[in-house]
């Protein structure tokens, strides 16, 4: 099983969370989805299944994804060159 697909078991299949739940800030906007594919991506999902297989209830998952997600919309709004350049096309803004 790839990285992304045991994601996806722990988030969307054993915590109920739906891949197209968005999380916002800041005037941006991502899905869990593209977080999860992103995290894949740029080689995080090892450190983040280890978070997420040591978290039981649904509302610390939940508050998790929240947070990581505010996170890379901080550092993406402080111009962080890497993640400028990766999340400029997966970031939508929020209308």
């Amino acid at each position: 099983m790839n990285r992304y697909e045991e994601l996806r078991k722990i988030i969307v299949e054993k915590a109920g969370v739906p891949e197209t739940t968005e999380f916002s800030s800041m005037g941006y906007k991502m899905t869990v989805r593209d977080y999860m594919q992103a995290i894949t991506e740029r080689g995080g999902a090892d450190v983040v299944l280890m978070i997420l297989k040591n978290t039981h209830i649904k509302d610390d998952l939940w508050s998790y994804l929240q947070e990581a997600i505010t996170g890379i919309i901080n550092q993406y709004n402080n111009n962080e060159p890497s993640y400028r350049d990766y999340y400029k096309n997966v970031l939508k803004k929020v209308v």
